[in-house]
């Protein structure tokens, strides 16, 4: 009796689940999304249709130029822009330890 019932449950279930989905087929809703002109979307944003660029190919080059010269390349810093952080992290790691060992007695670093 009590598996006829779970039985029955499931099957109710499957139904109204699949009556659901040959229902909705047809409503797409796309997401809306709120933005200003030249701001940047935190989302991969695709068109449902295809459109043509107007703009001709020296145009298109152009405007790859500019946006390429605005670019910062990662590898024109200098290495003291990481270094130094890494030098002072570390200096401070062996401090507070010099410090800390001192307390109880003992010295880590020679002075």
């Amino acid at each position: 009796m009590n598996s006829k019932y779970i039985l029955y449950c499931v099957a109710a279930a499957i139904i109204i689940v699949g009556i659901y989905q040959i229902v909705a087929i047809g409503r797409v809703n796309y997401p809306e999304y709120n933005l200003k002109e030249g701001q940047v979307s935190e989302v991969e944003i695709i068109a449902p249709f295809d459109f043509p660029v107007l703009k001709s190919p020296q145009e298109l080059a152009e405007e790859k130029e500019e946006v390429l010269s605005r670019v910062i390349n990662p590898t024109s810093y200098r290495m003291s822009h990481y270094l130094l952080p890494l030098v002072l992290w570390i200096i401070s790691i062996l401090y507070y330890a010099q410090s800390s060992r001192q307390w109880m007695g003992k010295k880590l670093l020679p002075n």
